[in-house]
């Protein structure tokens, strides 16, 4: 197990180059989803209870919320007019007229963003990123379901009954039930330390960490054999025998989401969700960079 308060030995030299590509293409161009780790969602209540409000606007039931949704044919007052050029201004993000399920539902995310963290869903402080992590996707979700309910309530004489469960269009539309950038990410000092890691491991140059690259290699030739057992152990997610740039990778993500957090991680209470998310970034990367230097150490050491 590496431990990124480690201290053993001194760190090995680190060569400068990186993880197998082809010419003049870099591997995380090539591979954007492992710069990737964690990402807010939409839980099944809360894409149910959109799916019902926007249903309530659409009027026309033509799937698009436009002008005719909210001013009556005849006759037509300015209240309902301001109406929907209020609602018009906040949720049309292109600017022609009608307001589609994208745009409907992105506008809550943004809104929900920009809110307090939910008391309830953060009473008790968590401990790990992984932890931080699922508080925080709670939070925002009982976030949106509280704004659907207040949408709700200023449309609908009567309280809103249980949604139905959420159609297809989710299916059709998975970008919708995800936050977009509002995800944790390798920064890059943090992708340069891993490809810098690897391609130092990957002695034989193959795009794969394996048994050999610790026999051939000098400064892995004492003790090599229980020096790879401890990278095996702990990256080596299929049990091949062999570790892929994927798996090594994965391996650092998954170990840093489940590391303690840092005492100065949030030296003050986020404002909002997107602070939040922005804090935890900052430290999920920190802890990987320190889990690096723990298994350059661990494998210089005798």
């Amino acid at each position: 197990m590496i431990d990124a308060d480690a201290s053993m030995g001194e760190p090995m030299e680190v060569e400068e180059q990186s993880m197998p590509r082809g010419r003049n293409r870099s591997y995380w161009k090539t591979h954007p989803d492992a710069e990737v780790l964690f990402g807010l969602y939409l839980e099944e209540e809360s894409k149910s209870m959109l799916e019902s409000l926007f249903g309530l606007f659409d009027q026309e039931g033509d799937g698009a919320l436009s002008v005719e949704d909210f001013v009556p044919a005849k006759p037509a007052s300015r209240a309902a007019y301001a109406r929907w050029e209020a609602f018009r201004s906040e949720f049309d993000a292109d600017g022609n007229g009608v307001i589609s399920p994208e745009e409907f539902i992105g506008k809550f995310k943004s809104m929900a963003l920009r809110r307090p963290l939910d008391g309830d869903c953060f009473a008790t402080v968590p401990s790990t990123s992984l932890a931080t992590l699922s508080s925080l996707n709670r939070s925002i979700n009982a976030t949106i379901r509280s704004l659907c309910t207040l949408f709700y309530a200023s449309v609908a004489a009567a309280p809103a009954g249980p949604p139905s469960p959420p159609s297809d269009f989710w299916t059709q539309h998975p970008d919708a039930a995800t936050f977009g950038m509002q995800r944790l990410y390798l920064q890059e000092e943090t992708k340069q330390m891993l490809e810098s890691l690897f391609g130092a491991l990957d002695t034989d140059h193959d795009a794969l960490l394996t048994a050999a690259d610790f026999a051939l290699n000098k400064p892995f030739s004492r003790s090599a054999a229980a020096k790879w057992e401890i990278l095996r152990a702990q990256f080596d997610l299929n049990g091949n025998g062999k570790i892929t740039p994927e798996e090594f990778i994965s391996g650092f993500k998954s170990l840093a989401m489940r590391q303690p957090l840092e005492r100065g991680a949030f030296p003050s209470l986020p404002r909002d969700h997107r602070e939040c998310m922005q804090l935890l970034n900052r430290a999920v990367n920190k802890v990987i960079l320190q889990l690096g230097k723990a298994l350059q150490q661990s494998l210089a050491a005798s």
